[in-house]
């Protein structure tokens, strides 16, 4: 009965292993706790010291920059694609 259940909760860590493993070996594949790609996707996260982050956000066709802090979430400006493309951010 013991061997049993220890057998089972083996198996069970494998298979969590065995997802952990194909998610980050496929990132590009949609699984399905990932979600959907809605009107809303995070293109790149740029983590800073201090608990503060920049967020490079897309909603629709809009681009923000967006900057994260453990006191608060700030808009610092919408970004052209073309900026992006050429590196020009002003």
């Amino acid at each position: 009965m013991l061997l049993r259940a220890v057998a089972s909760l083996a198996v069970i860590g494998l298979v969590l292993l065995g997802v952990a493993f194909a998610a980050r070996r496929f990132p590009h594949v949609r699984f399905p706790f990932r979600g959907r790609r809605g009107l809303l996707a995070v293109l790149e996260t740029i983590a800073l010291p201090g608990g503060v982050a920049l967020h490079l956000v897309e909603v629709g066709r809009t681009r923000l920059l967006i900057g994260s802090a453990p006191h608060g979430v700030a808009l610092l400006r919408e970004v052209e694609p073309a900026a992006l493309v050429t590196g020009d951010a002003a």
